[in-house]
């Protein structure tokens, strides 16, 4: 009877153990799980109010002299593509819209610069346009205007990002930026409008609203 009585004390002390490791298990494993979830939300802020992380490297140093808020960052793009459904554009569509997109990620320009400008020149190409396949090829109207020069959207929105880098370039600091880019000063910019860039400002800051 005293042998049975000591095995079950030590059983029961076994299972007291065991129960307190597993507590000062969970307990350990706990603390890290609530220390990776502060890290990850420090992360995910961190990405979201940055510099433009996203950016390609190659291209930072050409946009040093545009302001931060034209440069590219993570935003609600679907708020963007929203808009341009409510506008009847065609260039909510694919490819046109992830080609914009991946040419402004690339070229470090915020995107609702470039669909501003497609805004100015061609009212975002509506889809009721008999001609809208062609214009959403080159919606920016580079070297000239999309009948002078039909190519790929991809190809016209980089050539719209390289236009704008190489304009910004030589921009003073106290100059207002899209005056800038229209006019270039008087030496001729993007457009020859005078006006073109009180329009383009307008969608922009439309845009940039809904998506930042």
């Amino acid at each position: 009877m005293r042998k049975n009585k000591g095995i079950i004390k030590e059983w029961f002390f076994l299972f007291l153990l065991i129960i307190i490791l597993c507590s000062c298990g969970f307990f350990i494993f706990s603390s890290d799980v609530r220390t990776v979830s502060k890290i990850d939300k420090t992360i995910i802020l961190h990405n979201d109010r940055g510099k433009h992380e996203e950016s390609f490297e190659v291209y930072s140093k050409d946009t040093k002299t545009i302001p931060g808020m034209y440069l590219y960052r993570t935003g609600n793009m679907e708020a963007l593509r929203q808009y341009l459904f409510d506008k009847n554009s065609n260039l909510a569509n694919e490819p046109y819209f992830g080609e914009i997109f991946k040419q402004a990620k690339k070229f470090n320009i915020n995107p609702c610069l470039l669909f501003a400008i497609t805004g100015r020149e061609q009212s975002f190409v509506p889809k009721s346009h008999k001609f809208a396949s062609q214009i959403s090829n080159n919606p920016f109207n580079v070297f000239g205007s999309w009948e002078d020069y039909n190519t790929t959207i991809d190809d016209s929105a980089a050539i719209a990002c390289r236009t704008i880098i190489r304009i910004s370039k030589s921009r003073p600091k106290n100059e207002d930026f899209f005056k800038w880019l229209n006019l270039q000063g008087g030496k001729g910019g993007y457009a020859e409008d005078k006006e073109w860039h009180k329009d383009v400002k307008i969608f922009f800051e439309i845009m940039n609203n809904k998506v930042y």
